[in-house]
């Protein structure tokens, strides 16, 4: 309980993690179930360092990194994604690096709480593996959502593949940049020799 009275007297973490549950909770109210979903469990991935110690808190620049899709998200709701596919593109490519960086936060807190130990090519294979895991699950939930429940979130074979490759492209691009951000925290060189 004091670390997080500590965190909000010092509140570099804990506001971007605010503005996560924010927002999760606006997109919650707009049925948005996956956004809503993820926006709560980044807010809790990034509240664990917090309430375990101090000794690790989670970067500003990651945490902002998953609220720029949850943002686009819900300003395309706002607006008509017809009328606005280059805002659309820009949500799907930085979701898949928002899942990156989820999967790269699972990874730290592995590394810093447990003995877990990993070193720079597996934390970026390991978060690219995730990302697309991930994607891979919305998928079957799509079309189990097409098919029991008869929504069309599936609109072709075509944009489901341009979905994939999407995710993709983001998984590897996110897993490099933050594979940079690691050798800079110094997080990647603690377990070199150790996966």
């Amino acid at each position: 309980m004091i670390a997080i009275f500590n965190s909000i007297m010092n509140p570099t973490g804990l506001i971007p993690a605010l503005a996560l549950l924010v927002l999760s909770t606006i997109s919650f109210c707009q049925k948005d179930v996956f956004w809503g979903s993820m926006g709560v469990a980044s807010f809790f991935l990034c509240l664990y360092p917090i309430m375990k110690s101090r000794r690790h808190i989670i970067p500003t620049i990651l945490i902002v990194l998953i609220l720029i899709p949850l943002l686009l998200h819900t300003m395309i709701f706002f607006e008509t994604t017809s009328d606005s596919p280059l805002l659309f593109t820009i949500s799907e490519f930085s979701s898949s690096i928002a899942i990156s960086v989820l999967g790269l936060i699972i990874a730290i807190d592995l590394m810093v709480y447990t003995e877990v130990r990993m070193n720079g090519p597996f934390i970026i294979f390991f978060v690219i593996l995730f990302a697309m895991g991930v994607e891979n699950i919305w998928v079957l939930g799509e079309y189990i959502s097409d098919s029991l429940l008869g929504t069309n979130l599936i609109i072709s074979n075509y944009d489901l593949m341009i979905d994939m490759i999407y995710s993709f492209i983001g998984s590897l691009l996110g897993g490099f940049i933050l594979y940079l951000l690691l050798i800079g925290k110094g997080w990647a060189r603690e377990g070199q020799n150790e996966v």
